[in-house]
């Protein structure tokens, strides 16, 4: 209980510079533009678009329903992907493009986002939950390992869980920008740099003001993430993922992985005690806002096999930034 009230009043304290912004909006823009989110989003065409592959839905653990969508021949090896925040399957449109002729490839929604349940409660966002999600899918794909995990950011976090926990279940996993959460750690303790980097981590641990923050002035802290990305049609892109968020419950749920964490950390204890033994393809971005080159460089004091590959001037979704790069890097890796 004191975790969870010091947290969140550091997190107030941290919601300064939020409510300075939101207070300039208003100002800017007034009370509607400011506070009121699009209740009519249309689904955009770049969703309904054949290309990216077949929908489907797999239970996950505890009965949740996780949408995906899937490109290849089910008969080749599975390539699963786990995105991250604030994301969901389209971010590895790109890369389903690109390994679907060799793969079965399948990117989930994680649950609480866009088409997956959105089950009520922080606690439902535990890494115990999410590790329990994955290898629920790869089950009910009806297979007893995943060839390749690919996973970004929290998906990242959850597949460095996922490989501690059930190694057995992976052949190799490609990291894209999420250090060893063990290194985070580290870098959080030693390095202002990692700390100041994160501040918006313990921001997202207070109540209703994170939500007000990201539904704001129609959802726009999703433009200035899309704008990171390489697309072919911004606007598109920024109402596909708009659409991704137009349940408030999707908000809050993203949120909530953020807040399970710091606030009941022994719901995701004893991941890390030992090395990663499954072999590891780290590619990181160096100009990622949210995570330290220092951070990513220690992941190797955790993982017993890893090679590592810096896209230097690359940010933080480099699977979309450069995703040429990224499927190139990756498959060498997986011819070798």
């Amino acid at each position: 209980m004191l975790n969870r009230v010091v947290v969140q009043l550091v997190g107030l304290v941290l919601s300064i510079g939020p409510l300075f912004l939101l207070l300039v909006r208003l100002l800017k823009d007034g009370w509607r533009t400011t506070f009121q989110v699009s209740s009519q989003r249309r689904r955009p065409a770049a969703l309904e678009d054949s290309k990216h592959g077949q929908h489907g839905y797999v239970k996950g653990s505890g009965g949740v329903q996780l949408h995906y969508v899937e490109k290849g021949d089910r008969t080749k090896p599975l390539m699963l992907f786990l995105h991250g925040f604030p994301e969901f399957w389209y971010s590895w449109r790109f890369q389903l493009a690109h390994f679907s002729s060799d793969y079965w490839c399948v990117a989930i929604d994680m649950r609480g986002y866009n088409d997956s349940s959105k089950p009520s409660g922080i606690r439902q966002y535990s890494l115990n939950a999410l590790v329990a999600d994955v290898k629920a899918v790869i089950e009910g794909l009806g297979r007893d390992q995943c060839n390749v995990l690919v996973a970004h950011d929290w998906g990242g976090a959850v597949g460095y869980a996922f490989c501690a926990r059930w190694p057995q279940m992976v052949g190799r996993y490609v990291a894209l920008n999420i250090p060893h959460p063990s290194s985070i750690r580290y870098e959080q303790r030693m390095s202002w740099k990692q700390r100041l980097m994160s501040w918006y981590m313990v921001f997202f641990q207070c109540p209703v003001l994170p939500e007000i923050f990201f539904r704001s002035s129609d959802l726009a802290l999703l433009d200035g993430v899309v704008t990171q990305m390489k697309n072919d049609d911004p606007k598109e892109i920024k109402e596909a993922y708009k659409y991704a968020f137009r349940d408030p419950a999707s908000v809050t749920a993203a949120i909530n992985y953020y807040r399970c964490a710091m606030q009941y950390p022994a719901d995701g204890a004893g991941y890390y005690k030992d090395p990663i033994k499954v072999p590891v393809l780290s590619i990181f971005g160096t100009a990622d806002k949210y995570l330290s080159v220092a951070s990513a460089k220690g992941t190797q004091r955790y993982v017993e096999t890893l090679r590592q590959e810096f896209l230097e001037g690359i940010g933080h979704w480099v699977q979309m930034e450069s995703p040429d790069q990224v499927n190139k890097i990756m498959s060498d890796y997986l011819l070798e």
